[in-house]
């Protein structure tokens, strides 16, 4: 369950929250340092890499396409940081997919 600021505050104990005014008026550094933390906490979770070039995606900040592809029991899911990478992707399944059909050809 996802909580506001104000129901956190109202969890919050008296002495927490005199340590919590106490660094509000002196700038705030241990509360954006906290901040910080958890926000690249989470941008990390999410950080995907680019399946044709290797390049970090952060989803939450930059461009991304997702493509689904394989068999209907073994699905892959690749990340791509723009449209090119895109296409040069789809021509490698396609080499890929060429390859695999030479092969079942010529066993059948």
């Amino acid at each position: 369950m996802k909580k506001n600021v104000k129901e956190i505050l109202e969890e919050l104990d008296y002495d927490n929250l005199i340590k919590l005014k106490y660094d509000l008026d002196n700038g705030a550094v241990h509360l954006k340092r906290i901040l910080n933390r958890k926000i690249q906490e989470i941008e990390k979770k999410n950080m995907h890499v680019c399946a044709n070039c290797g390049r970090k995606i952060n989803p939450m900040k930059d461009f991304e396409i997702v493509v689904t592809y394989g068999t209907p029991d073994f699905k892959r899911r690749a990340h791509l940081c723009s449209v090119d990478c895109l296409l040069d992707f789809s021509k490698e399944l396609k080499a890929i997919e060429s390859k695999a059909r030479k092969v079942k050809d010529e066993s059948v």
